[in-house]
């Protein structure tokens, strides 16, 4: 401590500016004399006035000197707040080292002096409560002891260090802002100790900006360092092909996979084009402006290429440029238009549509020539994309139903999607319940007829299927042969594939009901038959009508999955024969066979594959509660599918429509069919903006004579 307090003195003692201080305060304490004898005369009294005068005008100029050079640290020190860490910045500019830079020294001395400031204070306090307060120090100055034993005031300690003192307080002023500036700028690091979970947000944002660069790839300029980048982000695929053209001294490289372009045009139109330019300075837009096809777009990235190159597309890439050309060649491997095989008609179009969506759309606008059929298209799948399109048409359709539709394809956030049948599972409202909310259809006819009527439609590339909706429980069991028929006979079969389907569910279930607890409602002569064929058989009712149904499913199975000849003949030959033996073996009876072969019929009367496989999945639970409860307990599985199907919905529409909620216009659109001619509104279902389909004004007849 005493060799900085030592230090500091003689730095005080070498300033300039304090040794000036001093002489000028040194020449006005030598003009004073003090006068200590008593005995002087009247001259001598009025000579120590003078001298005393001229004194305190000596101080009064110190004391100036003094007050300017403060006014000058405090103009330094406003200057420094302005722009701080410009002296540290100057002064090792200068090349200033570090033992004589004036800042660093008073940091030194202020840390000196804070310490003996701490070390002096206890022995204040201690020394003011030991003195008794006077009541009149207040009143009195203080006495400086040491010029009342007429020590000069330039070797009085205390007036140096009240000096020192008023220097340091604008140095301290100064060097607040820094150390608050230097705090704010640096947290302690208990602050990121204690705050875990922002350190994780930084972590993750950070990875997130990293992976976003490193999903945006720039493509090589040198062509040659180009086929290496496309050859490695594509896996070394064996398609992958890399053209390389030399005209004008131009490196030109054509990238492409061989079977996903068309050859014939890439060689005729791009290949033949490029090879007959005489163009002496290169670029894209001479490129896009010599080539004629106008299915083009410029790209610079390669996660853009790739996935092009793979759906049938051409990169050219002139060497040493940022950016090329993408043309769109491809060449779909898809079959050919025939006719449908689930939905046959006898009536109508014989047409289907295919897996090619450029190909479905184009017969969906041959059939329905109107500049207001819309396709909004979609793109679902992350890893396998695909394209979707909803088509409606603009003035008929809801907008609500297609906004609801609209949402339901945005949301999904899937790898891939194989065909309609999965997409179709995912867009349901109610993905538990076993019956479908959404119609599947192959032919466009019946696509067309359901957006006339103010109905949506979605096709999937990769699929042969349509959806529509929204749908009724009754748009199952309509075919599209019911508008090419009379409108009677469209009346009688529709009818009867309603009541087959009645007859399909309840008929099997019914008989284990009526043989096991309720056995006066058989009639006498048909309950004789019953119990002579029923006596040889083993096994209670429910168990005989479980074991048949479940045998009848196998067969239906196996022909299902067999080749078509052959599978026809398992189903016929493997029913009679087992039929056969199973009865002359005594596992079932002979009516229950013509039972479950007539509710097997019904079921197979359903247009539409998937009601009728459901039907007869529905029969096995009402079978079952039919063996358990009988007559109530059947009546206990109907109404809990009635009010299912009363809480199922189609879009955010009734699933049940038009018979709860009932609506008499609408069923000429379900479950019977009326005259064209009287058919003038759409479904209510639907609320389609446009209700009116036609407005027709039959001319009258004359009646005429009967010799007429």
């Amino acid at each position: 401590m005493w060799f900085w307090r030592r230090k500091r003195k003689q730095n005080i003692e070498e300033d300039p500016a304090v040794l000036d201080l001093e002489a000028e305060v040194g020449s006005a304490d030598n003009k004073e004399k003090p006068l200590q004898e008593e005995e002087h005369t009247f001259g001598q009294e009025s000579h120590g006035r003078e001298l005393s005068l001229e004194q305190e005008g000596g101080q009064m100029e110190a004391f100036a000197l003094k007050t300017e050079a403060w006014q000058e640290i405090e103009a330094s020190a406003k200057h420094e707040e302005l722009v701080p860490g410009s002296e540290e910045e100057t002064a090792a500019e200068r090349g200033i080292p570090e033992s004589e830079n004036p800042k660093i020294e008073e940091e030194e001395v202020k840390a000196e002096e804070e310490l003996l400031e701490q070390e002096e204070a206890p022995s204040q306090e201690a020394a003011e409560e030991a003195e008794l307060p006077d009541n009149n120090f207040k009143s009195k100055p203080e006495e400086d002891p040491a010029a009342e034993r007429g020590i000069p005031e330039s070797e009085n300690p205390k007036i140096e260090e009240e000096e020192v003192k008023a220097e340091e307080e604008p140095l301290e002023q100064e060097e607040a802002p820094l150390q608050e500036a230097t705090e704010e700028a640096e947290p302690p690091d208990s602050n990121f100790e204690s705050k875990p979970e922002e350190s994780g947000l930084r972590v993750e944002n950070g990875q997130q900006r990293l992976d976003e660069q490193t999903q945006q790839t720039a493509l090589m300029l040198n062509n040659a360092l180009l086929r290496e980048q496309i050859r490695l982000a594509m896996n070394d695929n064996p398609d992958l092909r890399a053209k390389l053209l030399l005209k004008n001294n131009e490196d030109i490289t054509i990238f492409y996979l061989n079977g996903a372009v068309n050859e014939q045009v890439l060689n005729q139109d791009i290949v033949s084009v490029i090879l007959d330019m005489d163009t002496v300075v290169w670029s894209n837009e001479a490129l896009r402006k010599a080539i004629p096809l106008a299915a083009v777009q410029e790209s610079s990235v390669l996660e853009a290429v790739c996935p092009s190159l793979i759906g049938g597309s051409v990169f050219i890439h002139l060497n040493n440029k940022a950016s090329g050309l993408l043309y769109t060649l491809p060449q779909p491997q898809y079959r050919s238009l025939a006719q449908p095989n689930n939905e046959a008609n006898v009536l109508g179009p014989k047409l289907e549509f295919t897996e090619s969506l450029a190909t479905n759309t184009q017969v969906l606008r041959q059939l329905i020539q109107n500049e207001n059929l819309v396709m909004e298209s979609f793109t679902i799948g992350k890893r396998a994309p695909k394209e979707a399109r909803i088509v409606y048409i603009k003035d008929l359709a809801n907008e609500e139903n297609v906004q609801t539709l609209r949402e339901r394809l945005t949301k999904l956030d899937v790898d891939d999607i194989m065909d309609t049948s999965v997409l179709i599972q995912m867009i349901e409202e109610n993905e538990y319940s076993l019956f479908p909310q959404l119609l599947m259809s192959e032919q466009p006819q019946r696509l067309s007829y359901a957006l006339m009527s103010g109905k949506l439609g979605v096709l999937l590339n990769g699929s042969p299927m349509c959806i529509i909706g929204p749908v009724t429980f009754f748009s199952f069991f309509e075919s599209t042969e019911d508008l090419y028929f009379r409108w009677n006979v469209s009346t009688f079969l529709r009818a009867l594939r309603v009541l087959a389907m009645f007859i399909s569910v309840i008929f099997t279930p019914a008989y284990v009901a009526a043989l096991t607890y309720h056995y006066e409602i058989i009639p006498s002569a048909l309950l004789v038959s019953i119990g002579q064929s029923r006596a040889n058989v083993p096994f209670p009712p429910v168990m005989e009508a479980l074991l048949l149904e479940g045998l009848i499913e196998l067969l239906r199975e196996a022909g299902a999955r067999l080749p078509t000849k052959i599978g026809q003949t398992i189903g016929i030959v493997g029913g009679i024969v087992i039929g056969q033996a199973a009865v002359q073996a005594g596992f079932t009876s002979n009516i229950l066979i013509i039972v479950v072969a007539l509710s097997a019929l019904a079921s197979f009367t359903a247009p539409n594959y998937v009601m009728g496989t459901i039907i007869r999945i529905v029969r096995f639970p009402l079978i079952m509660l039919a063996g358990l409860a009988g007559g109530i307990g059947l009546m206990f599985g109907l109404c809990f599918l009635l009010i299912h199907l009363l809480k199922v919905t189609s879009l955010n529409r009734p699933y049940l429509a038009p018979i709860y909620p009932f609506h008499w216009q609408d069923l000429a659109h379900s479950l019977i069919r009326i005259p064209h001619r009287f058919v003038k509104e759409r479904p209510a279902y639907n609320e389609s903006p446009e209700m009116v389909r036609k407005r027709v004004k039959q001319p009258k007849k004359k009646r005429q004579d009967i010799d007429e």
